[in-house]
């Protein structure tokens, strides 16, 4: 009895069982037959961006501005300065020096030369990557338009062929096309001294970069808040993209897998990318470092779609998976730097040949690799700096300090008995007594310190 009771139960359980799937085979039926009433979600992302594998840093050069200390300084991906010049020592003229403000931006022009510009200076300047010479210069330094010259508070300037240099003439309220052969205007969209939102008037330009070879002019209206891509031909907008959210957007880079436009907003702290059809790709506001990104002033994208970031509120340069905010390099600047221009060629034209510069040994995915910029070394011989074999410490402390911006201005140092009062920008970097590297924005009046560098200009009278 008990056996077949145990065999009845098991056929029982044996029935239920296949009633079920039965009954479930139907339903799942059944509900496939329903489906065509609920679409599947949507579940691509909103946009996608296919990046090439990386072998490298993809350049050969990497160019910044040194605000603090009135520099152009290039650089390997390895960190190896190779180039550098104070804007205000030979074989720079006296007649572009300028002490008041540093030079803020950097451009690589389609000869391999730099072209500098100067927002207190109010001066453009083509400068031979070789000689370090000035080739052209556009305005007086320290003059401006309202007073007879020829800029106020120039911006980034690109230079489009052999002979025009776009300008953006930010008080001016002008985007200018300057020929280098006449030093004249032969092109500008805008109207001297007005803002509005009128067409052809600029609302607070802080930015223009030349798209299709100069065909078309992109334009960041700051007070705006919007870039504007115009026709040179017809003055009309083409295209346009508004964020209202924005505080201060300012220089714009093209993306160069995508033809994406990247741009800066410096007062929030923020990096982010957006495509012809108005629509943001990616936004980052905090690496994977954890910390916020301090105040940004610059972006270069790569050609494996990573970004470079001008970061001035940390003295550094970071080389980022825009996707996923991760750090793949960061180069530690001795200064504050305020643009950055990548480079494919070497100082003597050599294109980057593919996969020269493959990841090193030592480098551990997923962890940034920390790269120190040595500009007080090889590289700093040409314009005043010193280089390794030829530079002085001169002891010294500051004698005053610019009320505006709070930095040291002037220093007084002492050598053989005589003391001189020297400017700050002329050094390439500031120790106090410890021998600690000091940001200029943190010198004091009183301070005690020494400076490397040679004594380049003495305003002792």
């Amino acid at each position: 009895m008990k056996s077949g009771k145990k065999i009845t139960s098991i056929i029982s359980i044996a029935v239920i069982l296949g009633g079920f799937f039965l009954l479930a085979g139907n339903f799942s039926k059944s509900i496939s037959g329903l489906m065509h009433l609920f679409p599947k979600p949507n579940l691509k992302p909103v946009a996608s961006v296919v990046r090439p594998a990386s072998n490298g840093p993809g350049f050969a050069i990497l160019w910044m501005t040194d605000f603090n200390n009135n520099r152009v300084v290039g650089f390997t991906p390895e960190g190896k300065v190779v180039w550098a010049q104070n804007m205000s020592a030979p074989p720079i003229p006296r007649s572009s020096w300028y002490f008041v403000g540093g030079v803020e931006r950097v451009t690589v022009a389609p000869n391999g030369n730099l072209i500098t510009s100067y927002g207190d200076a109010m001066i453009v300047d083509e400068i031979d990557r070789k000689t370090h010479k000035e080739l052209w210069q556009y305005g007086t330094a320290g003059l401006q338009t309202y007073r007879g010259g020829s800029l106020d508070e120039p911006h980034k300037a690109y230079k489009i062929d052999d002979h025009e240099v776009v300008i953006n003439d930010s008080n001016d309220r002008l985007v200018k096309v300057v020929d280098q052969n006449t030093n004249q205007v032969v092109w500008q969209y805008g109207e001297y001294h007005v803002i509005g939102n009128r067409p052809g008037i600029l609302q607070g330009n802080t930015s223009v970069r030349p798209v299709d070879g100069g065909k078309e002019f992109l334009i960041t209206e700051t007070l705006a808040k919007r870039i504007i891509l115009v026709d040179r031909a017809t003055k009309n907008i083409v295209w346009q993209f508004t964020k209202p959210d924005a505080k201060w957007l300012e220089n714009v880079s093209i993306d160069p897998t995508n033809n994406n436009f990247v741009l800066e907003d410096r007062q929030k702290g923020e990096v982010f990318e957006v495509n012809r059809n108005g629509k943001i790709v990616w936004d980052l506001a905090k690496l994977s470092d954890e910390n916020t990104i301090s105040y940004p002033t610059d972006t270069a994208v790569l050609a494996n779609g990573n970004v470079l970031i001008a970061e001035s509120g940390k003295d550094r340069i970071v080389e980022v998976v825009p996707m996923t905010g991760m750090i793949v390099r960061e180069y530690k600047i001795h200064g504050m730097v305020t643009t950055i221009a990548i480079d494919q060629n070497n100082l003597n034209g050599i294109p980057l040949q593919p996969g020269k510069y493959a990841q090193p040994s030592f480098y551990v995915p997923g962890k940034p690799q920390i790269i120190m910029v040595d500009d007080a070394q090889v590289g700093m011989g040409s314009g005043g700096a010193g280089t390794a074999d030829s530079e002085r410490k001169l002891l010294g402390k500051t004698t005053y300090v610019n009320a505006s911006t709070g930095r040291a201005g002037q220093i007084s140092l002492s050598e053989n008995g005589m003391t001189y009062p020297v400017e700050v920008y002329n050094y390439s970097r500031v120790m106090n007594k410890k021998g600690w590297v000091m940001s200029l924005d943190s010198v004091q009046a009183g301070d005690k310190i020494s400076v490397t560098g040679n004594l380049v200009q003495d305003l002792s009278r």
